[in-house]
């Protein structure tokens, strides 16, 4: 039997609503595991500077090899030693950081995510727990990847204030190469500005495999920009998306980095990977994220812990431009 809601007048047929919704909210679909992460871009420090791990203690000397070679007359049999060998040293200290986050997994009991909750009184564990954990760990890495740049113990704010990072540590540097002009970086002067930067690049390092040259990846883009228009230079989609930068059409053994710890500054970075160098203090090859279960305390705890150090090995083998 079909139930039928018309009345019927005479020709006229009138539909009846008789629901009345006032009452009820209007319905907003909540219950789903989609969600969308904030970008929180690529940290790509770590392809350019050479990087060591698992450091233990508050401080890590790096030896830099020095050695001179001073040739002899050699008429006949009589040996003068002339050569000078010594270990340059660089000590770093390693600044301890962490990062702690307690949830109490209660508050959520009110809320549509109770749905995905056990049904016991006292939860052990985070709701949608992997996806916490790899959401923490991506902004950790990024938050990383600025102290090493823009760190500054005396000068800094927040996360920025634990580290002195590699510009820090570069403008204290007397012996590096400087550039004073290489300061616009807009698309129309920035092809001006990095050919400056390439200029001053010592002799002795001109043809190394391992020189990158850094920047913020909007001033990545007006490079990239600048390229395309006055010389109709594109590099590879596959190489900038895959590897990160392009090797530069001016002098072939540099690669051009754009790097997420530089944002917000018009900082250029031109070194050897090797001269760079990021310390890390921690269980792992990188730094982890713990998941602490506290039932006498109803929470459960996210914390990273490690220690972090910038080294500059041979600053005189530096490029930048302030």
């Amino acid at each position: 039997m079909k139930l039928k809601f018309n009345e019927i007048v005479g020709n006229t047929t009138k539909e009846k609503f008789s629901y009345v919704v006032s009452d009820l909210n209007a319905y907003t679909h909540e219950l789903n595991e989609n969600f969308i992460p904030k970008s929180a871009g690529s940290v790509r420090t770590f392809d350019g500077i050479t990087s060591i791990f698992s450091i233990k203690g508050r401080s890590y000397q790096l030896n830099l090899p020095n050695s001179t070679i001073q040739f002899a007359a050699s008429s006949d049999c009589t040996v003068v030693p002339s050569g000078l060998s010594s270990f340059n040293k660089v000590v770093v200290a390693m600044n301890p950081v962490q990062f702690t986050e307690d949830l109490c997994e209660n508050t959520l009991e009110s809320v549509w995510v109770s749905q995905y909750q056990s049904n016991a009184t006292i939860h052990d564990d985070i709701t949608f727990a992997q996806y916490w954990v790899d959401e923490k760990l991506t902004k950790i890495g990024v938050e990383m990847d600025k102290m090493f740049w823009q760190g500054n113990l005396t000068g800094g704010t927040g996360n920025l204030a634990l580290v002195d990072g590699a510009v820090e540590l570069l403008k204290k540097q007397s012996t590096r190469k400087k550039d004073l002009t290489a300061s616009g970086l807009t698309v129309s002067t920035i092809l001006a500005d990095v050919q400056k930067l390439f200029a001053l690049i010592p002799g002795e390092i001109a043809d190394a495999d391992d020189l990158y040259l850094f920047m913020a990846p909007e001033i990545f883009t007006n490079l990239q920009m600048a390229l395309g228009a006055e010389f109709k230079y594109f590099m590879s989609p596959i190489e900038v998306r895959e590897n990160g930068g392009f090797v530069s059409p001016y002098k072939y053994n540099v690669r051009i980095l754009p790097t997420i710890g530089l944002t917000g500054t018009k900082n250029l970075v031109l070194a050897k990977k090797s001269n760079l160098i990021g310390l890390y203090g921690g269980e792992e090859t990188n730094p982890d994220l713990r998941v602490i279960d506290m039932p006498w305390e109803m929470k459960i705890r996210l914390m990273s812990r490690f220690t972090m150090g910038v080294g500059i090995a041979y600053p005189e083998q530096f490029i930048t431009n302030f």
